[in-house]
């Protein structure tokens, strides 16, 4: 590894397991950065709006609360609102997540709460 261009060759050719040591990391990932530049890789580029989405989902999500600390949790079927949180609002909402393969919460399902929409759930 004694040129910046033959790193990766030279870590991509084990097999099993690769080991590094480094006196100075630090300036070292500056070297190949300032050669090689930040890359982005195809998830980066092709997802970013679906990301962007998800940030949001889960910045509403954290800004909710928890069906059981309102006075709705009285009028709503507690088994429905155990992983249930509440945002209120213009449209006050009931927020349940959505979670992916990964078991990752990547957005939320959004219900209506209030007395039209309760009698339009019925």
């Amino acid at each position: 590894m004694a040129a910046l261009d033959s790193t990766y060759v030279e870590l991509s050719r084990a097999k099993e397991h690769v080991q590094t040591y480094f006196d100075n990391l630090s300036g070292w990932a500056a070297k190949v950065e300032s050669k090689s530049g930040r890359r982005q890789t195809v998830h980066d580029v092709l997802m970013r709006a679906e990301d962007v989405r998800a940030d949001r989902e889960i910045q509403a999500w954290d800004k909710s609360l928890p069906v059981s600390g309102t006075r709705l949790a009285d009028r709503v079927d507690q088994d429905l609102t155990v992983d249930a949180r509440f945002m209120a609002g213009k449209t006050p909402e009931m927020l349940w997540p959505v979670i992916n393969e990964h078991g990752r919460q990547r957005g939320n399902w959004h219900v209506p709460a209030g007395v039209r929409a309760a009698q339009n759930l019925k």
